[in-house]
């Protein structure tokens, strides 16, 4: 029989290990949202891989835009007390979206819908992972 040590030790070191790699993972996040906005203070939530797409009226159809990468929801400092930024992979050219009550919001798994005041849309797409490779 295998004791619970041996099994955190094959599974990547003790439960104090892996709270430390996950803080300074979190670390590691929290100063690539700060190179783009030096406000940021904390992330309050992530997702690794995200698409964005804008709606163009005229066709009435969601369009991919070259934007694609980790989005980071964020404390800030100073106004507007949060944010949302998609750290783009594909150019230098990342989304930032300040989240003010101007936005209205709808969830549609796995697509977060967003237009904003100006009556643009906006829909973040999260890549969904697969449950069987961790049963």
């Amino acid at each position: 029989m295998v004791s619970q040590q041996q099994q955190q030790m094959q599974m990547g070191g003790t439960a104090a290990t892996v709270k430390a790699k996950s803080k300074a993972g979190a670390n590691i996040n929290l100063l690539a949202v700060q190179r783009v906005d030096p406000c940021a203070v904390a992330i309050i939530d992530q997702a690794t891989q995200t698409a964005l797409y804008k709606f163009n009226q005229e066709r009435h159809q969601w369009e991919k835009t070259d934007i694609e990468g980790s989005m980071f929801v964020y404390q800030r400092a100073d106004k507007p007390w949060y944010s949302l930024l998609i750290a783009n992979r594909h150019s230098p050219a990342d989304l930032i979206e300040p989240l003010t009550s101007e936005l209205q919001f709808k969830l549609h798994t796995p697509y977060l819908l967003m237009c904003k005041a100006d009556g643009i849309a906006i829909c973040c797409s999260f890549k969904r992972i697969s449950m069987q490779k961790y049963s």
